[in-house]
């Protein structure tokens, strides 16, 4: 009996104390108050690291430039410092052709001294965006001793909203005293100031897309991911990812191609801000004495002939006057291989990319580097 009643003792309401009862919603508050509070700082803390780390690395914020300086960077560092340097710096076209490893195993092997080859090929990009990374290059510590220069007539075209290839960027990339001088090329700024104030106000979503492409690239759509110039390899190459197309894929390329460039190039007019930006490329490496070619990249068929004979008389014209005025020379290869070797008429497969690779090399890279290094030699 005594254990029984003890028993009811110990689990009766009445018995047991009311104290703890009355604390616990109070000790409650206070836990969910510091938690609270806690998650606020911590938001508050990643928050602003996120910000300024932003503002501080290129990795975070122009990853498509950081991922290949920091590519250039590791290469150079393999090779004794006394080496050269031939820099590719074009479009996608220039991405997906240039074969940089295999241009600097051949001319590794006919130099007395090393030399470093590096594909620069920027998606959607232009004389101004190449102008830009130039000048970033070149502040980074990186000198060519050649540079070959692509140059794609439409990036050229004196276009309603301004430079063609400022329609494809959203200005995240972008230094904030990098704008009143891309604007002074005719880029439209003013757009780029939402997107760019909305990092500093919620960084995780301004730059959702350059940390999806870190975390996550294929969740996201490819026009939108900036994770790409992680890809290439030691020498910034990135061959078309099929080996070969069928007639049907190429057929639909090549239309592509032609729905994205006629109208352009039909009564192509050349555009003030990316022509100055063109020749004050080409001022900035006579003033570092880097010897320049510049390269029109092969081209099928249907491709060459989107380009009037008036308009194509014109640009011919005016890359004569370019090279006299600057002294560089004019690589003219968009005859050098044949139509199956594209994909959609204007980027090369692997194998043409290969082909054409050791034609340019043999051709015209080596020559030019000759005279680069003999300059100045009795």
């Amino acid at each position: 009996m005594a254990t029984l009643r003890t028993r009811i003792r110990l689990w009766s309401p009445v018995a047991k104390s009311t104290a703890p009862l009355r604390a616990a919603p109070l000790l409650g508050r206070q836990r969910a108050s510091v938690a609270l509070l806690s998650g606020v700082v911590a938001f508050g803390v990643l928050h602003l690291a996120l910000l300024l780390a932003s503002e501080q690395f290129r990795t975070l914020r122009d990853p498509v430039y950081a991922d290949k300086e920091r590519k250039l960077a590791r290469l150079e560092r393999s090779l004794p410092p006394d080496r050269s340097l031939v820099l590719f710096l074009g479009t996608s076209r220039t991405a997906n052709a240039f074969n940089a490893g295999l241009t600097q195993a051949v001319l590794s092997a006919n130099f007395d001294k090393p030399v470093a080859a590096f594909n620069w090929g920027l998606p959607a990009s232009g004389p101004i965006m190449h102008l830009l990374h130039l000048k970033r290059m070149l502040a980074d510590g990186h000198r060519p001793t050649v540079l070959l220069l692509e140059i794609l007539p439409a990036t050229l075209a004196e276009l309603p909203d301004g430079p063609m290839e400022a329609r494809f960027t959203d200005g995240v990339g972008f230094e904030w005293s990098e704008l009143p001088w891309l604007a002074s090329y005719g880029f439209p700024t003013e757009k780029y100031r939402e997107p760019k104030q909305r990092v500093l106000v919620a960084p995780w979503y301004g730059l959702r897309f350059q940390l999806m492409g870190r975390l996550a690239p294929t969740a996201i759509p490819y026009h939108l991911r900036c994770d790409w110039s992680r890809g290439p390899d030691r020498n910034g190459w990135s061959p078309v990812l099929v080996e070969q197309v069928d007639d049907a894929r190429r057929a639909a390329g090549v239309e592509r191609a032609r729905l994205e460039y006629e109208h352009t190039l039909r009564d192509l007019q050349l555009g003030e801000g990316a022509v100055r930006a063109l020749r004050d490329l080409l001022a900035l490496c006579r003033e570092n004495d880097i010897a320049v070619v510049l390269v029109r990249m092969p081209e099928a068929n249907s491709f060459r002939a989107l380009y009037p004979p008036a308009v194509d008389k014109r640009l011919t014209v005016f890359f004569r006057k370019l090279s006299k005025e600057f002294g560089c020379s004019i690589a003219d290869c968009r005859t050098w291989m044949p139509d199956h070797a594209f994909a959609d008429g204007h980027h090369l497969l692997r194998v043409g990319a290969t082909g054409f690779t050791g034609r340019l090399t043999q051709s015209v890279v080596e020559p030019a580097l000759r005279s680069a290094t003999n300059r100045g030699q009795p």
